[in-house]
């Protein structure tokens, strides 16, 4: 798994979570002309950090990336049970 972040921008949320966490990942730290390239694009069609590249593809938007990884780990009790009004709340 990969991170595309860009410091002092919402990925530095997602770079916590992947922290906290202890979830193994590469970190690619990017300037802002960056986001712009064509392999930028390619993960991130809106040209924004962050982009999290994994095995299905790439995820993006951080409050989307927050909510993939506390499902994909919720032994770490992050985030309430599906279908319950707390989760919404969390949504």
């Amino acid at each position: 798994m990969r991170l595309h972040h860009q410091p002092r921008s919402r990925s530095t949320r997602v770079l916590w979570i992947l922290e906290e966490l202890g979830i193994p990942f590469d970190l690619t730290i990017m300037s802002r002309d960056t986001k712009q390239t064509p392999e930028y694009r390619a993960l991130h069609p809106l040209g924004r950090a962050p982009a999290l590249e994994e095995e299905g593809g790439p995820v993006f938007e951080s409050g989307a990336l927050i909510l993939h990884i506390a499902d994909q780990n919720l032994d770490a009790g992050l985030i309430a049970p599906l279908g319950s009004h707390e989760r919404a709340l969390q949504y």
